[in-house]
Protein backbone atom coordinates (compact mmCIF):
# COMPACT_ATOMS: atom_id res chain seq x y z
CA UNK A 1 0.00 0.00 0.00
CA UNK A 2 2.64 1.77 0.69
CA UNK A 3 4.47 2.03 -2.22
CA UNK A 4 1.08 2.34 -4.37
CA UNK A 5 0.59 5.52 -2.42
CA UNK A 6 4.37 6.70 -3.57
CA UNK A 7 3.35 5.67 -6.49
CA UNK A 8 0.21 7.36 -7.31
CA UNK A 9 1.89 10.58 -5.56
CA UNK A 10 4.97 10.57 -8.74
CA UNK A 11 2.56 10.25 -11.00
CA UNK A 12 0.32 12.92 -9.85
CA UNK A 13 3.41 15.59 -9.86
CA UNK A 14 4.63 14.26 -12.77
CA UNK A 15 0.90 15.41 -14.38
CA UNK A 16 1.04 18.72 -12.72
CA UNK A 17 4.69 19.65 -14.59
CA UNK A 18 3.48 17.86 -17.99
CA UNK A 19 0.45 20.12 -17.51
CA UNK A 20 2.64 23.53 -16.05
CA UNK A 21 4.88 22.88 -19.28
CA UNK A 22 2.21 22.55 -21.81
CA UNK A 23 0.60 25.59 -20.36
CA UNK A 24 3.68 28.01 -20.33
CA UNK A 25 4.21 26.79 -24.29
CA UNK A 26 0.94 27.56 -25.27
CA UNK A 27 1.55 31.03 -23.37
CA UNK A 28 4.95 31.71 -25.02
CA UNK A 29 4.49 29.94 -28.56
CA UNK A 30 2.29 33.25 -29.42
CA UNK A 31 2.73 36.38 -27.54
CA UNK A 32 1.36 39.90 -28.50
CA UNK A 33 3.27 43.18 -26.92
CA UNK A 34 1.32 45.48 -24.96
CA UNK A 35 0.95 49.11 -26.45
CA UNK A 36 2.44 51.40 -24.15
CA UNK A 37 1.32 54.84 -25.65
CA UNK A 38 -1.29 56.55 -27.90
CA UNK A 39 -0.08 59.63 -29.51
CA UNK A 40 -2.53 61.71 -30.97
CA UNK A 41 -0.57 64.52 -33.90
CA UNK A 42 -2.13 66.56 -36.72
CA UNK A 43 -2.85 70.31 -37.75
CA UNK A 44 -5.37 71.88 -39.91
CA UNK A 45 -8.12 69.56 -38.93
CA UNK A 46 -6.11 66.38 -40.03
CA UNK A 47 -5.33 63.60 -37.34
CA UNK A 48 -3.75 60.21 -37.24
CA UNK A 49 -2.41 58.48 -34.65
CA UNK A 50 1.30 56.69 -33.13
CA UNK A 51 0.95 53.35 -31.70
CA UNK A 52 4.44 52.50 -29.67
CA UNK A 53 4.96 48.88 -28.93
CA UNK A 54 8.15 47.64 -26.93
CA UNK A 55 9.52 44.24 -26.31
CA UNK A 56 12.55 43.04 -24.83
CA UNK A 57 13.85 39.31 -25.38
CA UNK A 58 17.04 38.21 -23.89
CA UNK A 59 19.35 35.26 -25.16
CA UNK A 60 20.96 33.99 -22.47
CA UNK A 61 22.82 31.58 -24.25
CA UNK A 62 24.13 34.15 -26.43
CA UNK A 63 24.06 36.97 -23.61
CA UNK A 64 22.25 39.45 -26.09
CA UNK A 65 19.45 41.20 -25.63
CA UNK A 66 16.73 42.36 -28.10
CA UNK A 67 14.81 45.69 -27.41
CA UNK A 68 12.32 47.44 -29.58
CA UNK A 69 10.33 49.74 -29.98
CA UNK A 70 8.19 49.54 -33.00
CA UNK A 71 6.01 53.13 -33.43
CA UNK A 72 2.85 51.97 -36.03
CA UNK A 73 1.51 55.06 -37.63
CA UNK A 74 -2.62 55.09 -38.53
CA UNK A 75 -2.48 57.94 -40.94
CA UNK A 76 -5.85 58.09 -42.92
CA UNK A 77 -4.07 60.54 -45.34
CA UNK A 78 -1.33 58.18 -46.15
CA UNK A 79 -1.49 56.25 -49.06
CA UNK A 80 0.13 53.41 -47.16
CA UNK A 81 0.64 51.77 -43.30
CA UNK A 82 3.75 52.87 -42.07
CA UNK A 83 5.96 51.38 -38.53
CA UNK A 84 9.35 53.35 -37.40
CA UNK A 85 11.48 50.33 -35.96
CA UNK A 86 14.11 51.20 -33.15
CA UNK A 87 16.75 49.15 -31.56
CA UNK A 88 16.74 51.42 -28.28
CA UNK A 89 17.39 49.36 -25.31
CA UNK A 90 19.07 46.20 -26.85
CA UNK A 91 22.15 45.34 -26.15
CA UNK A 92 25.39 42.39 -26.59
CA UNK A 93 27.53 41.57 -24.19
CA UNK A 94 31.12 41.38 -25.40
CA UNK A 95 31.21 38.02 -23.61
CA UNK A 96 34.89 38.70 -23.00
CA UNK A 97 37.14 36.24 -20.83
CA UNK A 98 40.40 34.94 -19.78
CA UNK A 99 41.96 31.81 -20.27
CA UNK A 100 44.98 30.12 -19.19
CA UNK A 101 46.55 27.59 -21.71
CA UNK A 102 48.98 24.90 -20.57
CA UNK A 103 52.13 24.38 -22.71
CA UNK A 104 54.82 21.64 -23.78
CA UNK A 105 57.31 22.00 -20.26
CA UNK A 106 54.20 21.74 -18.04
CA UNK A 107 53.91 24.82 -16.56
CA UNK A 108 49.85 25.44 -14.75
CA UNK A 109 47.94 26.56 -17.33
CA UNK A 110 48.15 30.66 -17.35
CA UNK A 111 51.69 30.88 -16.59
CA UNK A 112 53.68 31.06 -20.06
CA UNK A 113 50.62 31.16 -22.32
CA UNK A 114 47.05 32.71 -21.94
CA UNK A 115 44.31 33.89 -24.23
CA UNK A 116 41.98 36.79 -24.03
CA UNK A 117 38.33 36.45 -26.50
CA UNK A 118 37.25 40.29 -27.43
CA UNK A 119 34.33 41.23 -28.93
CA UNK A 120 36.19 42.47 -32.76
CA UNK A 121 32.79 43.47 -34.26
CA UNK A 122 29.02 43.61 -34.48
CA UNK A 123 25.84 42.98 -36.55
CA UNK A 124 22.50 44.23 -36.84
CA UNK A 125 20.48 42.57 -39.78
CA UNK A 126 17.28 43.25 -39.94
CA UNK A 127 14.86 41.52 -42.81
CA UNK A 128 11.33 41.87 -44.29
CA UNK A 129 10.27 38.06 -43.97
CA UNK A 130 7.08 38.29 -46.21
CA UNK A 131 6.95 40.11 -49.88
CA UNK A 132 4.18 42.52 -48.89
CA UNK A 133 6.31 45.13 -47.07
CA UNK A 134 9.18 46.92 -47.93
CA UNK A 135 12.25 48.94 -46.35
CA UNK A 136 11.27 52.90 -47.05
CA UNK A 137 14.63 54.18 -45.50
CA UNK A 138 17.34 53.42 -42.59
CA UNK A 139 19.77 55.04 -40.11
CA UNK A 140 22.85 55.21 -39.71
CA UNK A 141 23.59 55.43 -43.67
CA UNK A 142 27.04 55.36 -45.83
CA UNK A 143 30.20 54.57 -42.88
CA UNK A 144 30.79 56.65 -39.99
CA UNK A 145 33.37 57.03 -37.28
CA UNK A 146 32.58 59.00 -35.33
CA UNK A 147 32.36 58.51 -31.19
CA UNK A 148 28.38 59.02 -31.34
CA UNK A 149 25.83 58.13 -33.90
CA UNK A 150 22.80 59.75 -33.54
CA UNK A 151 19.69 58.78 -36.22
CA UNK A 152 16.16 60.45 -36.30
CA UNK A 153 13.15 60.27 -38.05
CA UNK A 154 10.82 62.85 -38.72
CA UNK A 155 6.88 62.79 -40.06
CA UNK A 156 4.19 64.69 -41.47
CA UNK A 157 0.66 63.69 -41.90
CA UNK A 158 0.43 62.40 -45.54
CA UNK A 159 3.17 60.53 -45.30
CA UNK A 160 5.99 62.97 -46.02
CA UNK A 161 9.29 60.86 -44.05
CA UNK A 162 12.62 62.83 -42.95
CA UNK A 163 16.02 61.37 -41.88
CA UNK A 164 19.10 63.09 -40.17
CA UNK A 165 22.17 62.53 -38.61
CA UNK A 166 20.56 65.66 -35.92
CA UNK A 167 18.47 64.57 -33.03
CA UNK A 168 15.79 66.72 -34.56
CA UNK A 169 13.32 64.71 -35.88
CA UNK A 170 15.10 65.07 -39.26
CA UNK A 171 14.47 68.75 -39.50
CA UNK A 172 11.57 68.68 -36.85
CA UNK A 173 10.41 71.82 -38.40
CA UNK A 174 7.15 71.12 -40.39
CA UNK A 175 6.73 67.52 -38.76
CA UNK A 176 3.94 66.55 -36.78
CA UNK A 177 5.83 63.41 -35.41
CA UNK A 178 9.36 62.59 -34.67
CA UNK A 179 11.75 60.19 -32.78
CA UNK A 180 15.49 59.78 -32.18
CA UNK A 181 18.31 57.49 -31.06
CA UNK A 182 21.87 57.47 -30.57
CA UNK A 183 24.77 55.26 -29.64
CA UNK A 184 28.37 55.45 -28.82
CA UNK A 185 31.07 53.21 -30.60
CA UNK A 186 34.68 54.90 -29.13
CA UNK A 187 37.60 53.27 -31.79
CA UNK A 188 34.78 51.56 -33.58
CA UNK A 189 33.04 51.98 -36.78
CA UNK A 190 29.63 51.82 -38.44
CA UNK A 191 29.47 50.68 -42.03
CA UNK A 192 25.66 49.96 -43.74
CA UNK A 193 26.83 47.24 -45.48
CA UNK A 194 23.33 45.74 -47.00
CA UNK A 195 20.23 48.03 -48.23
CA UNK A 196 17.74 47.00 -49.94
CA UNK A 197 13.80 46.83 -50.06
CA UNK A 198 13.98 43.55 -47.45
CA UNK A 199 16.83 43.72 -46.03
CA UNK A 200 19.29 45.74 -44.31
CA UNK A 201 22.66 45.18 -42.13
CA UNK A 202 25.13 47.26 -40.06
CA UNK A 203 28.88 46.36 -39.67
CA UNK A 204 30.52 47.60 -36.65
CA UNK A 205 34.17 46.82 -36.58
CA UNK A 206 36.65 47.86 -34.44
CA UNK A 207 39.29 50.85 -36.12
CA UNK A 208 42.14 51.07 -33.68
CA UNK A 209 43.02 51.77 -29.99
CA UNK A 210 45.96 53.50 -27.57
CA UNK A 211 46.98 50.68 -24.71
CA UNK A 212 48.50 52.89 -22.01
CA UNK A 213 49.24 55.86 -24.31
CA UNK A 214 51.44 53.87 -26.77
CA UNK A 215 49.83 52.94 -30.40
CA UNK A 216 47.63 52.89 -31.86
CA UNK A 217 47.20 49.54 -32.06
CA UNK A 218 44.67 47.00 -34.46
CA UNK A 219 44.36 43.81 -35.21
CA UNK A 220 47.05 43.43 -38.00
CA UNK A 221 50.16 45.49 -36.09
CA UNK A 222 52.97 43.73 -35.59
CA UNK A 223 56.49 44.17 -34.33
CA UNK A 224 59.05 42.79 -34.75
CA UNK A 225 59.95 41.66 -31.40
CA UNK A 226 57.02 41.84 -28.94
CA UNK A 227 54.61 41.43 -32.30
CA UNK A 228 51.24 42.37 -31.77
CA UNK A 229 50.05 44.83 -28.69
CA UNK A 230 46.95 45.35 -28.48
CA UNK A 231 45.92 44.39 -25.29
CA UNK A 232 49.20 43.67 -23.91
CA UNK A 233 50.13 45.02 -20.20
CA UNK A 234 53.90 45.26 -19.77
CA UNK A 235 56.78 43.48 -22.55
CA UNK A 236 58.92 42.22 -19.88
CA UNK A 237 57.07 41.78 -16.42
CA UNK A 238 57.78 38.72 -14.37
CA UNK A 239 53.96 38.11 -13.66
CA UNK A 240 51.71 35.42 -15.38
CA UNK A 241 50.48 35.66 -18.58
CA UNK A 242 46.79 35.64 -17.34
CA UNK A 243 47.50 38.59 -15.93
CA UNK A 244 49.17 40.69 -18.28
CA UNK A 245 46.55 41.79 -20.19
CA UNK A 246 45.14 45.67 -19.67
CA UNK A 247 41.77 45.68 -17.84
CA UNK A 248 38.57 46.12 -19.33
CA UNK A 249 38.45 49.53 -18.33
CA UNK A 250 41.79 49.69 -20.28
CA UNK A 251 40.25 48.52 -23.42
CA UNK A 252 37.64 49.90 -25.57
CA UNK A 253 34.04 49.53 -24.03
CA UNK A 254 32.94 47.41 -26.97
CA UNK A 255 35.75 45.20 -27.03
CA UNK A 256 35.27 44.39 -23.29
CA UNK A 257 31.53 45.33 -22.01
CA UNK A 258 29.25 45.25 -24.78
CA UNK A 259 27.70 47.04 -27.25
CA UNK A 260 24.20 48.96 -27.35
CA UNK A 261 22.42 49.73 -31.27
CA UNK A 262 20.70 52.62 -32.11
CA UNK A 263 19.50 51.87 -35.38
CA UNK A 264 16.18 53.01 -37.12
CA UNK A 265 14.51 51.36 -40.01
CA UNK A 266 11.08 52.70 -41.56
CA UNK A 267 8.95 49.75 -43.02
CA UNK A 268 5.96 50.66 -45.31
CA UNK A 269 2.87 48.26 -46.58
CA UNK A 270 0.04 48.71 -48.55
CA UNK A 271 -3.47 49.81 -46.84
CA UNK A 272 -4.65 46.64 -47.95
CA UNK A 273 -1.90 44.26 -46.02
CA UNK A 274 -2.99 42.61 -42.52
CA UNK A 275 0.30 41.21 -41.25
CA UNK A 276 3.68 41.99 -42.34
CA UNK A 277 7.07 39.77 -40.69
CA UNK A 278 10.15 40.37 -40.26
CA UNK A 279 13.42 39.24 -38.01
CA UNK A 280 15.75 40.64 -35.87
CA UNK A 281 19.12 39.13 -36.19
CA UNK A 282 22.61 40.27 -33.60
CA UNK A 283 25.56 38.69 -33.97
CA UNK A 284 28.81 39.45 -32.22
CA UNK A 285 32.29 38.33 -33.53
CA UNK A 286 35.20 37.50 -31.31
CA UNK A 287 38.80 37.21 -32.54
CA UNK A 288 41.66 35.83 -29.55
CA UNK A 289 44.98 38.09 -28.50
CA UNK A 290 47.20 35.48 -27.24
CA UNK A 291 49.93 35.76 -24.83
CA UNK A 292 53.09 33.83 -24.83
CA UNK A 293 56.72 34.10 -22.95
CA UNK A 294 59.62 34.17 -25.19
CA UNK A 295 62.76 33.13 -22.74
CA UNK A 296 66.53 34.50 -24.28
CA UNK A 297 68.23 31.20 -23.61
CA UNK A 298 65.28 28.44 -23.99
CA UNK A 299 62.98 30.01 -26.52
CA UNK A 300 59.45 30.21 -26.39
CA UNK A 301 57.70 28.73 -23.03
CA UNK A 302 60.84 28.40 -21.70
CA UNK A 303 62.66 29.34 -17.96
CA UNK A 304 64.65 32.73 -17.32
CA UNK A 305 64.31 36.05 -18.39
CA UNK A 306 62.87 36.82 -21.64
CA UNK A 307 59.86 39.12 -22.70
CA UNK A 308 56.40 38.69 -23.70
CA UNK A 309 55.26 37.68 -27.42
CA UNK A 310 51.47 39.12 -28.24
CA UNK A 311 49.17 37.97 -31.45
CA UNK A 312 45.24 38.20 -32.59
CA UNK A 313 43.97 35.44 -34.32
CA UNK A 314 40.85 36.74 -35.89
CA UNK A 315 37.62 35.54 -35.99
CA UNK A 316 37.73 32.58 -34.00
CA UNK A 317 34.11 32.85 -32.68
CA UNK A 318 30.82 34.42 -32.69
CA UNK A 319 27.50 34.60 -30.77
CA UNK A 320 23.97 34.73 -32.87
CA UNK A 321 20.68 36.03 -31.50
CA UNK A 322 17.66 35.89 -34.03
CA UNK A 323 14.08 36.35 -33.38
CA UNK A 324 10.75 36.84 -35.67
CA UNK A 325 7.96 39.70 -34.56
CA UNK A 326 4.63 40.49 -36.68
CA UNK A 327 3.06 43.67 -37.55
CA UNK A 328 -0.76 43.43 -36.93
CA UNK A 329 -1.49 46.48 -39.27
CA UNK A 330 -4.91 46.47 -38.52
CA UNK A 331 -4.81 45.83 -34.66
CA UNK A 332 -1.73 48.52 -34.52
CA UNK A 333 0.30 45.77 -32.36
CA UNK A 334 4.03 44.19 -32.50
CA UNK A 335 3.64 40.76 -32.31
CA UNK A 336 6.71 38.05 -31.06
CA UNK A 337 6.42 35.03 -32.80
Amino acid sequence: MKDKKCMLKKITITSIIMWNCFTLNLLTAHADTKIESIVDIGENGQNAKVYNNFSTLFDEQAKIKTSLLVSIIDDPYSNKQIAVIKTDGSNISAYKSVEGLTDEYGHEAGYMSAVLKWASSYNIGMELTNENSQFYKVSPINTIDTKTITSSIGYKIGGEIKVSDKADGGGSVGMNWSTSTSYDQPDYKTVLETDTANKVQWRIPVISTMNQGYGPYNRESDDSIYRNQLFMKSRNAATWAKDNFISSDEMPALASYGFSPGMIAVVIADKSEDISTFKITYTRNSDDYRMDWTSFFNGVHGSGAGWWVGGNIKDVSKGISVHNYSVDWKNHRLIEN
